[in-house]
């Protein structure tokens, strides 16, 4: 796979997760472009690999939902690796469109979760 792959983490945990499992995912994803959607507080040093930081996860309202999932379904990303594993990630898959193969955190140590590493 080359083409963008959409990384998850609106929270201190999920940040902690992708610092964790960054490797595992650019192993699985080696010559994707990385595109991480975050809150403004977090990652003040952007993790290895990763040029673009979308910081717009605090926004709030509806209004500001619906404009984000559109600008991600213009993105017509190849994979999403959701890091957060909470109600509004899980949400955000159904509004996706075209829809990405999802991976939803643990990525191999959870058997009822849906991921394809």
């Amino acid at each position: 796979m080359s083409g963008q792959i959409l990384l998850l983490a609106f929270s201190p945990e999920a940040e902690a997760r992708l610092v964790e499992d960054l490797p595992l995912i650019r192993e699985a994803e080696p010559a994707a472009h990385y595109v991480l959607l975050t809150g403004k507080a977090l990652f003040q040093t952007p993790p290895d690999g990763i040029k673009t930081i979308w910081r717009e996860a605090d926004k709030r309202g509806a209004g500001a939902f619906l404009a984000l999932m559109r600008r991600l379904s213009w993105q017509q990303f190849e994979a999403v690796y959701d890091l957060e594993a909470s109600f509004l990630s899980g949400f955000m898959r159904f509004c996706l469109w075209p829809r990405p193969k999802w991976h939803v955190w643990p990525f191999l140590t959870c058997g009822n979760r849906a991921s394809n590493l």
